[in-house]
């Protein structure tokens, strides 16, 4: 097999490849060895008629159009290897001579991915946020992980951000209960927002003993429903007292406040900083992407965008919902679905 490489306008190239007789010849065999397993011939099992009693049956023209089905595929491979052709898309095939005899030779037009120049890059500047933990992170972080020793206590004060509340919760729409939202003596920390996006306002500044009626749209539906809440109770939070002692106690691998903050401090830096690296990578593409004046290849676009579209219905489907369910309930169209992914396309193209 020889082959060459001749560049083409709008990133693309052409590879042209000639096959001469001899070696086209054994396509030609294996074809007939592939018809053979096919063909049924008094006297031989499958498989087993010799070229020559095939070809007084049937001749050669099955076997040649069988054989450049099965080989221009590995020639075209062994062709884009050996002049390293980065492709984005399939080639378009065309056979140029040798379909009926003779040498065979074909012509492969192949998009490629473009190379880029970047200007300026050299003084590019990506800014990132410290990793180094803040007083105040590492105060959190020992306040979330505190709360896992608190312990409730009851309080006559109006409920609070952060407050356990038991209640009871009755929800109903066109008077039938709603799934889900009916239960009694129900453990709530005010705050969270799980019920409805206004039902944690609601409830804050409630006492026990307090009933509540109010209609409100439940997180997750499109319907509104009315609400029947009592308040059995109201308690709050209380955290330990902090010390050295308590520590030693209660954290086990950690004798003295100072050495729990510090591996606190270790655990959010590793974290920030693992962030930041991932944060890198997204910030860098972006910031070499506006230095590149480019237009990304449609085929790399047009490839993006499919993989994209197959993600999202994939994804919806998983959660049983319809293309045309999510069209609904989101207001959008299919052209304006397409256009949006399209730009995400071009985008990850250019990167």
């Amino acid at each position: 097999m020889k082959s060459s490489l001749e560049p083409l306008p709008g990133n693309k190239v052409k590879l042209s490849v000639n096959i001469d007789e001899d070696e086209f010849d054994r396509n030609i065999d294996q074809a007939f060895r592939k018809i053979s397993r096919e063909v049924r011939l008094p006297g031989f099992r499958a498989g087993k008629a010799p070229r020559k009693v095939l070809e007084a049956r049937i001749g050669v023209g099955p076997a040649r159009e069988q054989a450049l089905r099965d080989s221009i595929p590995v020639y075209l491979a062994r062709a884009v290897r050996e002049h390293d052709v980065d492709l984005i898309a399939a080639p378009e095939v065309e056979i140029t001579a040798g379909a009926e005899d003779g040498p065979v030779e074909f012509d492969a037009t192949c998009d490629v991915r473009p190379d880029v120049t970047v200007p300026g890059y050299a003084g590019l500047r990506v800014e990132l946020p410290s990793p180094d933990a803040s007083d105040e992170e590492v105060e959190t972080a020992a306040r979330t992980e505190l709360r896992r020793h608190g312990s409730l206590t009851d309080t006559d004060r109006p409920a609070a951000a952060g407050d356990y509340l038991t209640i009871d919760l009755a929800a109903t729409r066109d008077g039938e209960p709603v799934s889900g939202l009916n239960t009694e003596d129900w453990s709530y920390e005010l705050g969270q927002g799980w019920v409805a996006p206004d039902f944690d306002d609601t409830l804050t500044g409630a006492s026990a003993g307090d009933t509540l009626e109010f209609t409100t749209m439940p997180s997750g539906t499109e319907e509104p429903a009315d609400f029947v809440v009592t308040v059995t109770s109201v308690q709050e939070l209380v955290l330990p007292t902090v010390d050295d002692d308590w520590v030693a106690d209660n954290l086990g691998e950690f004798e003295t406040v100072a050495a729990w903050h510090d591996d606190l401090r270790r655990r959010i830096s590793t974290m920030k900083l693992n962030r930041a690296r991932q944060e890198l990578v997204g910030r860098v593409t972006e910031a070499l992407v506006g230095l590149a004046d480019i237009e990304p290849p449609e085929p790399m676009v047009t490839s993006d965008l499919q993989r994209r579209v197959d993600g999202t219905v994939n994804q919806l489907q998983s959660q049983g919902i319809s293309m045309d369910q999510w069209f609904s309930a989101t207001g959008q169209d299919p052209a304006t679905f397409i256009e949006q992914l399209r730009g995400q396309s071009e985008q990850a193209a250019r990167a």
